[in-house]
């Protein structure tokens, strides 16, 4: 349990530095590739116990084009925005479950990397969605709940996502629970020149030395014969 907090602290923390970053423009993207179910584990695991204790169902699910499958993207800030995102849903959920969704998706021809974060708890009132995304804004806490919220995490997961080339939305219904959705676009790993030269020399030097091989037994088998 104290891991799992020091692991939500430190995301505060870093989007409180990036945040301070953007604004003095020295702030940039960090690509590396990765596997999808990797990202998704890791945050759910930071939840896991917590949701046990709670008495929450935790589900995870992920669209089997993108199981073993390895993207490209930031992986630090993916993994800052589906912590913002389920720490929100633990928050705010006391029966039922929360739930991560991921699948593979289509948008004018265009592929991405859909997310979600689904919960069954309080919901949001439809006044207050649209401060969500607004630095420091909030929704009007309900009997004392998360008095302390400082109302940055969505602020910033909107902004990474923007430098992504993604978007962020929330769905909810006040007193049945929220979905709060984004999207990153879809890159896979592409081989560089200087890789795709050195396989080629690879699968050269193994067609040479297999023709070596084979020249090699054939005039065996032609002088026993004769």
């Amino acid at each position: 349990m104290g891991k799992d907090s020091s692991v939500l602290l430190m995301a505060l923390i870093e989007d409180i530095l990036d945040l301070s970053k953007m604004e003095a423009g020295t702030f940039s993207m960090l690509m590396s590739d990765f596997k999808v179910d990797q990202l998704v584990t890791e945050v759910a695991d930071v939840f896991e116990i917590q949701c046990e204790h709670k008495k929450l169902a935790l589900d995870v699910d992920v669209d089997q084009q993108l199981s073993g499958l390895t993207i490209q993207s930031d992986f630090g800030r993916l993994k800052q925005i589906l912590l913002n995102l389920m720490s929100n849903a633990f928050k705010f959920t006391f029966r039922g479950s929360i739930t991560i969704r991921v699948k593979k998706v289509t948008e004018n021809d265009v592929p991405f990397v859909l997310f979600s974060v689904a919960d069954t708890g309080i919901g949001i009132k439809e006044e207050d969605q649209n401060k969500l995304f607004s630095l420091f804004g909030r929704a009007a806490p309900e009997d004392g709940l998360n008095p302390h919220g400082c109302g940055i995490g969505l602020t910033v997961s909107k902004k990474y996502l923007e430098r992504l080339g993604g978007r962020i939305s929330v769905e909810s219904k006040y007193g049945v629970g929220t979905t709060v959705r984004f999207n990153i676009p879809f890159k896979v790993r592409i081989l560089s020149i200087i890789s795709l030269i050195s396989l080629y020399n690879r699968l050269y030097y193994f067609r040479v030395q297999k023709l070596s091989c084979f020249k090699k037994v054939k005039s065996t088998m032609v002088s026993y014969f004769v």
